[in-house]
C-alpha cells in the first residue's frame, strides 16, 4: 500500500499527466470482464448495460419501448426531446411540473426564500428543461433481479428491475469543447419477472440468473447470452406487456451550506410512481408501496390493530412483508439528507400515534425482529419508501450505476466519460448487504424448496453470514448504543465502536460503527443534537454538541458537517478526518483504511471554468480539486450514510476509491451544470 502512495503523490506532483495516466491504467482493468460481488443478482458493468441499450430496434431495453404502449418496438436509444413525443413520458412531465410548483409555494416563505433553478437561489430546483432537450437522454445503469418480491404476486415471480438515469452531454459555446455528466434522477422500470399465464417457471427463471456469469466472456458475448432464448432477459421475460410500474426518484431541490449551515447543506427527493391505466392506455398516478399518509394515519392504525386481524398483521409487518392497502396511502414523498433516519421527516408515521398504546398492541406476542415500540416504529419506516430511500444510503439513492467507459485511440484502452466525477461503486452499502438475503431466496427457488421472504430491519438484512460481516457490522455500519431488544444484534466488529452522531428523538440511542481509536481517515469528527423547530415535525434543526477530534499537526483536517469561520471545508455529514494531501509520509501511518482522492472545492471557480472554452472539463477537475488523503472503499466496505465511492488518484484500483460527500460531485447536484436553454 505504502507504494500506492508514493505513485499517488507522484501523480498528483505531476498533474499534467494525471487523467492520462490513470485513463491508462484503467484501460488495463476494464479491458475484460471480471467477476462482481452482485452477479446473478444484478448487471451493473456499465459496457454491457450500454451495448444493451444500444442495441439495434427492436431489442426493447430502452426506455423509449416500455413508454410508448401504442406501437410497436421503437428505437431503443432516445434523447430527451423525441422521448417528449410520447404521451406517457407527458404524463411524468407535467406531473413533475405541479409538484415542482408546490414544492416553490410550500418553500418560497421559508427563511431560504429564494427558489427557482440555478445557483443564484437559496433552494436550487431540478431544471424539468433537461427532460425535453436533444442533449440529454435516460441511460441504462443497471438491471436488478427481486424475486425476493414474489411474495406480493406469486404468478409472476416477483420482479425485475430496469435502472435509468438522466445524463446530458453539452458543447460549450461556439468551441469544440463538450461537458458530459449525469444527474440525480432516475427512473425505475419495474416489470413482473414473467407473465402469470407463461409456462416458463419461477425455477426456470431463477436458475438463469444464478448460472449467468459474466468472468472470462467479451461484451458481444455477455449481451447475446442475456438476451437469448435461454438468457435473464429473454424476449419473454423483457416485454413491454410485463409493465407494472413506474417508479421516479428525482433530487427536488437542493441548498448550499451556506445556505442551510446546520446539515452542511440540504437536499430534497421526490418520489413518485405510475401506472398503466387499462381504462386511458396512458401513465396515471398510483400510491407508493407501504408509504402512508399522515393524513390517513388513523384509519391505517385502525386496520393495523384490528383486533380480529392483529397477529397476522403484526407477523407480516415483523417480516417485512406486510402489503398496506392502497386507501391508506400517499402518492407523493419527501425523503431529505443529510442525516438519514436521524430526520424526523424521513418517518411518514413520526409521533402519529402514543407509545403505550403500541405496547399494549405487542403484548403477548413473540415476533422476530419487532420486540419493543422502537422496534416497531423502526419497522414502519423502513418498509415505507422513505424509510427504505434514507437507510445506509447515498443522499437519497440505493442505486446510481458505476460511470460509463469510452475508448481512447489515443491510450488503445478504456477509459472514464467523466473523469474527476466517476463513481466507482455502482450502489450503496444497504443494496450490497442485502444481497446474501437474495441470493438465498434465489437459491431456495433453484432447489425448488419453500422461499423465505422474511427479512430483517433494513440496517441489518436477515441471514447475516460471516463473509459479508464487514458490511453488517464493519465500520460505517449502523448500531445501537442502548439495551433495547429489537437491536440486540446492532453491534460493530472487533476494533470498532458504535459511536451516536445525531441524538435524535427520531432515532433513539442509533449510532455507527468507526474506528476504536477514532482517528482514522473517515472517522466523523463531530456530534450533534436535531431537534424539530416551532413543534414544527417537519422543521428541524442540527446543533453540533461536541467536537471529536482536534488537529494535531498541520496533515490532518478535521471538515465539519457545518462550516467553520474562514474555511471552505464545510458539508461532510458527521464530519470527516482526512489529510492534507497525498504526501507518502502522512499516508503511510493509514495505509489500511487510506487512499489518495482528489477532492473538488465546490463554488463559483469551478463553475466558472466549466464556461471556458479555453479549458477542458480535466482541466477544471485538476484546477479546483487537491489530493488529499480520504477513506478507502470498495463493495464489501462501503463508505459512512451519505457520502460515495468514488474514483481515486491511486492507478490500477477496478473496483475501489474514496469517500466524499454526494454533493461535492457534479453529477450528484441539480445545480451549477453548463446546460443553458
Amino acid at each position: 500500500m505504502a507504494g500506492r502512495q508514493e505513485v499517488s503523490s507522484m501523480l498528483y506532483k505531476k498533474s499534467n499527466y494525471f487523467f492520462s495516466l490513470i485513463f491508462f491504467f484503467s484501460s488495463i482493468c476494464f479491458s475484460q470482464l471480471e467477476v462482481r460481488t452482485e452477479d446473478g443478482l444484478a448487471i451493473t458493468h456499465p459496457r454491457i448495460l450500454r451495448t444493451m441499450q444500444q442495441r439495434a430496434s427492436g431489442v426493447g431495453i430502452g426506455l423509449a419501448y416500455y413508454l410508448d404502449k401504442q406501437h410497436g418496438a421503437t428505437p431503443v436509444h432516445r434523447a430527451n426531446d423525441k422521448m417528449y413525443e410520447l404521451s406517457s413520458y407527458k404524463v411524468m412531465y407535467n406531473s413533475l411540473v405541479s409538484e415542482i410548483e408546490k414544492f416553490r409555494r410550500d418553500t418560497e416563505h421559508k427563511k431560504w426564500n429564494t427558489v427557482g433553478v440555478g445557483v443564484q437561489h437559496h433552494s436550487r430546483l431540478f431544471d424539468l428543461n433537461f427532460l425535453k432537450d436533444d442533449r440529454a437522454v435516460f441511460s441504462l445503469i443497471g438491471v436488478v433481479n427481486r424475486m425476493d418480491k414474489a411474495y406480493q404476486s406469486p404468478e409472476t415471480c416477483g420482479e425485475t428491475r430496469l435502472i435509468y438515469r438522466l445524463a446530458y452531454r453539452v458543447a460549450v459555446g461556439d468551441s469544440d469543447k463538450s461537458v458530459a455528466s449525469r444527474l440525480p434522477f432516475t427512473i425505475n422500470v419495474v416489470l413482473n419477472t414473467k407473465s402469470p399465464g407463461s409456462a416458463i417457471t419461477c425455477q426456470e427463471i431463477a436458475r438463469r440468473w444464478s448460472e449467468f456469469n459474466i468472468a472470462g466472456m467479451t461484451v458481444t458475448n455477455a449481451v447475446n447470452k442475456i438476451f437469448a432464448d435461454d438468457g435473464v432477459l429473454s424476449p419473454e421475460l423483457r416485454d413491454k406487456s410485463l409493465l407494472k410500474k413506474i417508479e421516479i426518484n428525482l433530487q427536488l431541490a437542493r441548498t448550499a451550506a451556506g445556505v442551510r449551515p446546520d446539515f452542511g447543506g440540504h437536499a430534497v427527493y421526490l418520489l413518485k410512481v405510475f401506472k398503466f391505466s387499462a381504462e386511458s392506455g396512458d401513465l396515471v398516478e398510483t400510491v407508493l408501496q407501504n408509504q402512508v399518509s399522515r393524513e390517513k394515519a388513523e384509519g391505517f392504525y385502525s386496520w393495523l390493530f384490528d383486533e380480529s386481524h392483529l397477529r397476522e398483521r403484526l407477523s407480516d409487518l415483523d417480516k417485512g412483508t406486510i402489503l398496506i392497502p392502497e386507501e391508506f396511502l400517499s402518492t407523493r414523498a419527501y425523503s431529505i439528507a443529510p442525516g438519514g433516519l436521524s430526520r424526523m421527516q424521513n418517518h411518514p408515521l413520526f409521533k402519529k400515534e402514543s407509545d403505550d398504546l403500541i405496547k399494549s398492541k405487542l403484548e403477548g406476542l413473540s415476533l422476530e425482529n419487532i420486540k419493543s415500540v422502537e422496534g416497531f416504529k423502526r419497522r414502519l419506516t423502513d418498509i415505507s419508501c422513505t424509510g427504505c430511500h434514507q437507510t445506509r444510503a447515498i443522499g437519497g439513492f440505493h442505486f446510481m450505476g458505476q460511470d460509463p467507459l469510452k475508448w481512447s485511440e489515443t491510450l488503445n484502452g478504456f477509459a472514464t466519460v467523466y473523469p474527476g466525477n466517476s463513481v466507482v461503486v455502482p450502489a450503496s452499502g444497504h443494496f450490497f448487504a442485502d444481497l446474501e438475503r437474495r441470493r438465498e431466496v434465489l437459491n431456495s427457488f433453484t432447489r425448488g424448496t419453500t422461499v423465505n421472504y422474511s427479512s430483517g430491519f433494513s440496517s441489518k438484512p436477515q441471514g447475516v453470514l460471516n463473509s459479508l460481516s464487514g458490511l453488517h457490522t464493519g465500520w460505517g455500519a449502523h448500531c445501537h448504543l442502548g439495551d433495547d431488544p429489537s437491536f440486540a444484534n446492532w453491534t460493530c466488529s472487533s476494533g470498532l465502536k458504535c459511536l451516536g452522531l445525531y441524538e435524535s428523538e427520531a432515532a433513539k440511542d442509533m449510532g455507527v460503527c468507526v474506528s476504536e481509536s477514532g482517528t482514522e481517515l473517515g472517522d466523523p469528527t463531530e456530534r450533534g443534537v436535531i431537534k424539530a423547530q416551532g413543534g414544527k415535525w417537519y422543521n428541524d434543526k442540527y446543533t453540533r454538541s461536541e467536537i471529536l477530534f482536534n488537529l494535531s499537526t498541520e496533515n490532518y483536517v478535521n471538515s465539519p458537517q457545518s462550516p467553520l469561520p474562514g474555511t471552505k471545508t464545510g458539508g461532510f455529514p458527521g464530519g470527516s478526518i482526512r489529510l492534507n494531501s497525498c504526501q507518502a509520509s502522512a499516508m503511510s501511518q493509514h495505509e489500511s483504511e487510506g487512499l489518495c482522492g482528489a477532492l473538488p472545492a465546490a463554488g463559483n471557480g469551478f463553475n466558472n471554468c466549466i464556461f471556458n472554452p479555453s479549458k477542458s472539463f480535466e482541466d477544471c477537475v485538476q484546477e479546483f480539486a487537491k489530493g488529499v488523503g480520504l477513506r478507502s472503499c470498495s463493495r464489501s466496505l462501503p463508505c459512512r450514510d451519505d457520502y460515495i465511492c468514488v474514483e481515486s488518484m491511486v492507478p490500477n484500483l477496478s473496483d475501489s476509491g474514496v469517500c466524499v460527500p454526494p454533493y461535492f460531485l457534479f453529477q450528484f447536484r441539480v445545480d451549477g451544470h453548463p446546460i443553458k436553454f
